[in-house]
């Protein structure tokens, strides 16, 4: 009998615990990152930034050679950075990388956020873009 009191209650603190494993936390933190990769490609020597305003729905930084924003939508962990928009200089030395972040961006669908990271992954949930916090 008493074994079978001891088994009950392993087996509702192991629902429990289950239960709250499921439980997601939805939405962007705010914070500032220094993107290190694009599409698996290190960039971190550019100082390429992302900054996340997450009561004002903003994702801005500097890409390269000029500054973007984007308003994204959000729901559960999917995520819509929707247009972008930047300043619009034109530098040759690093052209490339912005143009990698911008082709990278238009296949965001998802997030994953640490404490200490920040992964954009598209629909099949590769990594397009990952950062490092700074802040």
């Amino acid at each position: 009998m008493k074994y079978l009191k001891f088994l009950g209650l392993l087996i509702a603190f192991m629902l429990v615990a289950c239960k709250a494993q499921q439980i997601k936390t939805t939405g962007l933190s705010s914070g500032e990152y220094k993107i290190i990769y694009i599409d698996n490609n290190d960039v971190s020597k550019h100082n390429l930034t992302l900054n996340i305003e997450a009561e004002k729905k903003i994702i801005s930084g500097y890409s390269g050679c000029n500054n973007y924003r984007f308003n994204y939508e959000e729901s559960e962990e999917q995520l819509d950075l929707g247009y972008g928009v930047s300043s619009k200089m034109y530098c040759q030395d690093t052209q490339a990388i912005e143009d990698s972040f911008f082709e990278a961006s238009s296949q965001v669908k998802a997030f994953k956020q640490t404490k200490t990271s920040l992964e954009l992954l598209n629909n099949k949930g590769q990594v397009e873009v990952k950062a490092v916090k700074t802040n």
